[in-house]
Order: C-alpha cells, then structure tokens, then sequence
C-alpha cells in the first residue's frame, strides 16, 4: 500500500507572545523575536497519508488519488491548537489548489494476487483508508475480468471481512454508507465497534474475538490478515487477541509459543501485515 505524502514548510513551533507552540515553558526577560527564534526550530516532518483509492478507479485530473485525513483540533495552555497539514487541507485551500507530495511506497503492505485468497481487515478510524482501497481495487478487478471475458458475472472475490471502529455512527463513520452498502451486497462482511454509544465501550478487538471461530477457519484457509491504525495501543490489542484465538484452536497442545510461532510464520510468509504509527 503506498501513501501519499504532504510535504510542509511551517516549523514545529510558532510563538505566541512568550509561549512556545508545543507547550515549552514561559521564558524570562524579552521574548525573542520570531526571526531569531526560527533558525533554531526543525522543520515538520512530512504527513503520510495512506491512498484510499485504487489506481484502476477513473478519478479525474488525470489520474489523481484520494486520501483520508482527519482534521486534528486540541486545546493546549488554554488556547485552542489545530493541526497543520490537516486543517490546511480541509479549511484553508481552495478547490483545485496545488500541494507539494510525492508518494511513499511501501511494498510490505499489499493485496494478495489471488482475488480468491480471503482478507481479514482490522482499520478503526483513518486506518481504515487503504482498506477502502483494497476493497475497490478487487470489486474493479472482478469487473474487468467479467468484461475481458465477456462473462455476464463479474469475476470471483474471496471472502473480506473489515473490522472498523469509531465512537459513534453519527458522527466519524468514515464511507458508512459505501461500507453498508457493500456489507448488504455481499460483497464483504462489515463488522463495527462504535465506542460510544453503549455503556459498556466497545472496540474492535472485541468484535474480532466474537467471530474467532471464523476468524481461524480463513487463517487456516489462506487468509491474509492486515491491521491499518494506532500503534500505540490498537495494534497491540488486536495482535493480542489474534495470538488468544490461534492458541484457543490450534489443539490441546497449543500454548503462548506456538501461537507466537504461528504468527511469526504468517508475517514471514507476507499473510500479517501491518501499517501502524504512533499518533
């Protein structure tokens, strides 16, 4: 999966009367002037945004790409912060505007050749992006097919199953009614975690762990298994559930290691693969 790349100029801190953007203490005496105190600030780094289009799509502007970016808004030392890359976006460009990017390979995070091979999906929020993408690429695949063989069905798809989460429907459930739509169609098996609409919060570890059964019989059958998202604290949980559900049916014998054993295998054999960053 690649990722589109904005490239920024603006540096990590911008002053405030004598406060530093990021938080940094109140300084004695004159505050420096802006001049003087930018040449000692790194610049930003570039903001990896993952592609939640496929290249087969027809999008106008020959061939450009779609990306899913959640604008970033906190308070901090009282006063209300935005994210730069994010809100330049979405608030402060104008319709056909130009940006800097250049576009951030990563060959470690791909579909499997096969349309047949079934994927297991794990993307809450914004990692939920390049899934999008791999979900269009197989429906525009399957159709090409149909065309070139002049089927009157479009090709096979094997089983997709996406796990997404978010706090409510209402409010940042990204593509929801593309997702439902396919899910009603048949064409992949939606499962949703909405953290904050029940009492109990749920998230999408859970809903992997209530369908383990049908989780392993795909491992077993070829299955590749992707998680998109928080590397702080999703991708952790989700790769600790999957390790409960290998060693709850891999037999009598199974334990912690020959879990841990399996997955290492899965990942050396390109079926685990994992996009995450720490947000």
């Amino acid at each position: 999966m690649n990722a589109v790349v904005l490239l920024d100029t603006w540096h990590t801190c911008a002053v405030h009367s004598h406060t530093c953007w990021h938080g940094g203490p109140k300084l004695p005496g004159t505050p420096p002037q802006t001049l003087q105190l930018l040449p000692l600030l790194r610049p930003l780094q570039p903001r990896l945004y993952s592609i939640s289009s496929s290249p087969l799509e027809h999008i106008p502007a020959n061939g450009g790409v779609q990306a899913t970016i959640a604008v970033v808004r906190y308070n901090s030392l009282g006063k209300a912060r935005h994210g730069v890359a994010s809100t330049q976006v979405a608030e402060r460009l104008e319709v056909d505007s130009y940006l800097p990017v250049f576009i951030f390979k990563n060959p470690d995070f791909r579909l499997p050749a096969d349309l047949l091979t079934p994927i297991i999906m794990v993307g809450p929020g914004t990692g939920l992006a390049p899934f999008r993408s791999f979900i269009l690429h197989r429906i525009i695949t399957a159709l090409q097919q149909q065309h070139e063989a002049a089927h009157q069905q479009p090709g096979q798809i094997g089983p997709m199953h996406l796990f997404f989460g978010c706090r409510r429907h209402d409010q940042d459930f990204l593509y929801g009614d593309q997702l439902q739509q396919w899910h009603n169609d048949g064409v992949i098996t939606l499962h949703t975690a909405f953290s904050r609409e029940t009492d109990r919060k749920v998230y999408v570890q859970q809903r992997l762990r209530e369908v383990g059964d049908q989780m392993w019989q795909l491992l077993e059958a070829g299955a590749h298994f992707y998680v998109c998202g928080d590397a702080g604290s999703m991708a952790g949980v989700v790769e600790a559930t999957m390790l409960d559900i290998i060693q709850q049916h891999q037999g009598p014998d199974s334990n912690a290691g020959s879990a841990a054993a399996y997955l290492r295998q899965l990942a050396a054999s390109g079926r685990y693969q994992r996009d995450v960053w720490f947000s």
